[in-house]
């Protein structure tokens, strides 16, 4: 009887061991997810009061602490992560995370260019103390600390893919992977169409007094800039599929 009941303690201690292990290996890689989501929103926002000109330098030295301190929990929760033992789902998932991040960072660099610069505006006293990754040097801009984060997560991308068990998985995932070169000259070419649509758009209104259309540039833009992330997307949902029909 002692047997018995010893025997089904210790089931139940690897039961509930599990279900902790699990858990927390989801948990980082849903943190990511959902900090990058709010960063990618935020960052939007203030896009578009810098377009707007109405970004204060108090909002933006706001942003700056918000910003910064996202991304350092995404740095911690992405780092924790390498300690789990993830599925090769979990992995697709927060490679595609990290993606959508170095993404955000490039798309919206002259952002947080015109942040920092808004920032400089206001006495030192009153601008947030921010620190680079490894804490060396003087005070930093946020756009320094997300050049960083981008260098980073370039490098841990590359490990999570090496992680994945599945050989065919993880070329997919590498083939639906973009370098940073590839989004800087999507944001490039991206920025050249929208100011040759904005210039047709004048000369349109000018000549005929009609409104200029500058939907399908942009339409074109949009899409060009989410296939890769949902190409990702996809192969992730393949990989949950694979691994239920597995189990």
């Amino acid at each position: 009887m002692k047997k018995a009941i010893i025997a089904i303690g210790v089931v139940a201690l690897v039961v509930l061991g599990w279900f902790l292990f699990t858990g927390s290996t989801v948990d980082y890689v849903a943190d990511v997810t959902d900090e990058v989501a709010a960063l990618e929103a935020e960052l939007a926002e203030i896009d578009a009061a810098v377009t707007a000109g109405t970004l204060t330098p108090e909002e933006a030295a706001a942003a700056q602490a918000r910003i910064a301190a996202r991304l350092s929990a995404i740095d911690e929760a992405s780092a924790s992560s390498k300690s789990a033992t993830l599925t090769d789902a979990q992995r697709v998932q927060l490679v595609t995370a990290l993606e959508r991040l170095k993404q955000a960072l490039i798309t919206y660099r002259a952002t947080l260019i015109a942040v920092d610069d808004a920032v400089l505006t206001l006495p030192e006293s009153e601008r947030p103390k921010l620190k680079r990754r490894g804490g060396g040097g003087g005070s930093s801009g946020v756009v320094d600390i997300a050049d960083d984060v981008v260098e980073t997560v370039e490098d841990q991308i590359d490990e999570i893919i090496e992680d994945i068990t599945n050989d065919t998985l993880a070329e997919s995932v590498a083939s639906s992977t973009v370098t940073v070169g590839d989004i800087e000259n999507d944001t490039a070419t991206s920025t050249d169409e929208n100011t040759a649509t904005s210039s047709d758009a004048m000369s349109d209104d000018a000549m005929e007094g009609g409104e200029g259309d500058g939907s399908d540039d942009s339409d074109a833009t949009d899409d060009g800039t989410s296939v890769e992330v949902e190409s990702t997307t996809e192969i992730e949902s393949d990989a949950t599929a694979e691994e239920e029909a597995t189990s």
